[in-house]
């Protein structure tokens, strides 16, 4: 959950620590295009900081009830730890989109 919340500079002396989805969130141009680089991002903070997890899944749904420029894009992960015998855990994290 940390790493996937956690923009670019927020942790002290490990500025390229998380996925950097804060970032994309707001400026995506369709689905599509956040999805692939949402993967992109978080596949590249779990091979830099998390190599023991294996992602097996994701999702994402952009929801603007309130709002129709002020939404919530929620993003789910199914991931495996093979080394501690874990599968199809599930973790799902939700951004703000302004």
């Amino acid at each position: 959950r940390n790493l996937l919340l956690t923009h670019w500079g927020e942790r002290l002396g490990q500025y390229k620590f998380g996925a950097n989805l804060r970032e994309i969130s707001a400026y995506f141009s369709n689905q599509d295009d956040f999805d692939a680089e949402a993967i992109f991002r978080i596949k590249n903070a779990i091979t830099r900081w998390m190599p023991f997890l294996e992602p097996d899944s994701f999702s994402s749904n952009v929801d603007h009830n309130q709002n129709e420029h002020v939404g919530k894009v929620r993003i789910a992960i199914t991931y495996n730890v093979p080394i501690l015998n874990i599968t199809n855990k599930s973790l799902e994290v939700t951004l703000c989109v302004f």
